[in-house]
């Protein structure tokens, strides 16, 4: 799911820069054109900040995960704690435990969200870095155009820059830090 959104991030960037450079053809003559393409798909795979903040996902998870069941567990009672009780007392426990557990489950529901809002606004800013870096890639190699591979049915005298881009992100982007949630 994660990896679709990124996907459809760089497609969209890919067809806004195509709709842009319509805009403004006089930049280019339809002689002198040089068309390349970007494989999304190989530059998320091989991504190292993307790596890394798909890592850093998937432990802070865990993490907030372990810490919900563990305030949980302290709300567990044994079957000999219970049978002591009143049939009153079990009443007004088992009120108190649902309402503590309720406002619980409301704090880490909260955190986790926070969590997925944080990795958002970090796949945003890689897309946003990946989108400088192919610019920076195009110009650099005269490039006037580049497609994103999966849009492209054919291309004559194909130029692939994704290796490029792969290396020059992963130099200048080797891992990102995601924003933990308190």
């Amino acid at each position: 799911m994660k990896n679709l959104l990124i996907l459809i991030c760089v497609l969209f960037s890919s067809v806004s820069l195509f709709f842009s450079f319509l805009k403004n053809p006089e930049h280019v003559s339809s002689t002198e054109s040089t068309l390349a393409i970007i494989d999304s798909t190989k530059i998320i795979k091989n991504s190292l900040a993307l790596n890394n903040i798909g890592q850093q996902l998937k432990e802070q998870s865990f993490e907030l995960e372990q810490e919900f069941r563990k305030e949980m567990d302290k709300f567990r009672l044994s079957q000999e704690e219970i049978d002591l009780l009143s049939e009153e007392a079990k009443k007004e426990k088992q009120e108190q435990i649902e309402r503590d557990t309720s406002q619980i489950r409301d704090h880490y529901t909260k955190r986790a969200s926070g969590l997925d809002h944080n990795y958002n606004d970090a796949i945003n800013s890689i897309v946003n870095k990946v989108k400088e870096v192919i610019k920076e890639v195009a110009e650099s190699e005269k490039i006037d155009l580049v497609f994103e591979k999966n849009v492209v049915w054919y291309l004559k005298n194909k130029i692939d820059l994704s290796d490029k881009v792969l290396e020059s992100i992963n130099k200048v982007m080797p891992k990102f830090d995601l924003k933990g949630v308190k």
